[in-house]
């Protein structure tokens, strides 16, 4: 991995090959839905008070409707998977050189994927099972076949109301699209306004014509494959753009003040749709809200991006250092543990508590702040301890490394 250097850059060109400032892109958006995921366990919404600005109104500020939107970021974590999937293709398109054949992609996704998946599947197939939850073997087997095929989300009662981890829907999709990918990927390198035009009709078209149309599924339909190919298409012709003006541009002062700009204005618009749109919204209507301008937000996305990777050297600091790097890595598994570990430390009572009514549903301070400290750091100690002993091992068997390294092309693709 490339290293990273805080002496300044003033004229130098930009490397595509690994782009730091993903780590640190990726490990936000993960910790964004970490954070909605436990606020809707803890009821903890942070405030800040600010006497002097009373006059403005904003002596009291609320972080309620962001964190209530923070769902939303999973389309961010969708969007990047597009983006740095495509990059080396984009690269080779654009500055020549080969990129992965198919077995070895398919090779490496599955490395990626599948040990940490399958892991979190078997803990929560064995629990289930041993705690008595499932009283139909016919919708265990169900809830497992469906799970080991990545088939759950066809299915209300495999996804929606599954035993074996409701957030691996995210995993299904990325799975789906690591299917198509090399073959989307090669159409894109021939055509890509055609291809990147093709995938964000088909995707808007089912949002438009079917999805919009069956709003009272709207719980089934929201999070559908479909709807997501304009977000994978925003994220391939990122990265395109970004090689191709990775060849025009350098590192110097107007071109770094101008995106640094430009990625502040996109970061204010983000915030913008968080906490005045999908956060005031009730649930029903905040998922039609987000499959009906899920291009729109994935193309503000693709300006963020876009526009970091070309910004000034301090704003990129905040997303390109160690502390970042070390998150994006841990990021797969602590996304597919948090909710989990949140929902069933409460229902094991730990920390204890008595009665009937949860202790966040009676303003019970003291113990919520004591349930978010715990559920955070268990979350991160299994998504390290994971990550460690489960996921790099068995991509290193996988991959049959040999121990030579090469350059990673960023944290969606691990080193080789």
């Amino acid at each position: 991995m490339k290293k990273f250097e805080w002496k300044s850059e003033e004229g130098e060109g930009i490397d595509t090959r690994y782009i730091d400032v993903l780590d640190g892109v990726r490990a936000i958006a993960v910790i964004f839905v970490l954070i909605f995921h436990f606020w809707q366990q803890t009821w903890i919404t942070p405030g800040i008070r600010i006497p002097f600005l009373k006059f403005l109104g904003l002596d009291n500020f609320s972080a309620y409707h962001i964190i209530n939107a923070g769902y939303e970021l999973v389309d961010l974590m969708i969007f990047l998977s597009g983006f740095c999937l495509f990059l080396p293709y984009a690269s080779a398109m654009i500055q020549g050189g080969k990129t992965d054949s198919i077995r070895t992609f398919y090779k490496k996704r599955m490395a990626r994927i599948l040990p940490s998946y399958y892991f979190c599947v078997l803990v929560f197939f064995i629990y289930n099972l041993a705690a008595g939850t499932y009283t139909d073997t016919a919708y265990m087997l169900k809830d497992l076949f469906t799970h080991l095929t990545f088939t759950q989300m066809f299915f209300f009662d495999t996804y929606i109301s599954t035993k074996l981890n409701v957030v691996l829907w995210t995993i299904c999709i990325e799975v789906w699209f690591y299917i198509l990918f090399p073959f989307l990927a090669r159409a894109f390198q021939k055509k890509p306004v055609l291809t990147y035009g093709g995938m964000t009709l088909v995707s808007l078209g089912y949002i438009q014509f079917y999805a919009l149309a069956h709003t009272d599924n709207m719980r089934m339909l929201v999070n559908s494959f479909p709807s997501f190919l304009c977000v994978f298409a925003n994220g391939m012709m990122g990265a395109l753009i970004v090689v191709a003006l990775s060849r025009r541009l350098k590192r110097e002062k107007y071109t770094g003040l101008f995106f640094t700009g430009l990625c502040i204005l996109s970061m204010a618009f983000i915030y913008w749709l968080l906490q005045y749109q999908l956060g005031a919204l009730a649930v029903s209507d905040a998922q039609v809200w987000q499959i009906k301008y899920r291009w729109m937000v994935s193309f503000v996305y693709a300006v963020f991006v876009i526009s970091l990777i070309f910004s000034c050297r301090g704003l990129r600091c905040i997303f390109a250092n160690r502390l970042m790097r070390f998150l994006a890595g841990i990021s797969m598994n602590l996304y597919i543990w948090h909710q989990q570990i949140a929902v069933y430390l409460k229902q094991w009572r730990v920390p204890y508590w008595e009665g009937d009514t949860p202790p966040n549903q009676l303003g019970d301070t003291a113990w919520q702040w004591k349930y978010a400290v715990l559920i955070t750091v268990v979350s991160f100690a299994v998504a390290i301890l994971t990550t460690y002993l489960i996921e790099k091992p068995c991509a290193n068997l996988i991959l049959k490394k040999n121990g030579r390294k090469r350059p990673c092309l960023s944290t969606e693709d691990k080193k080789e």
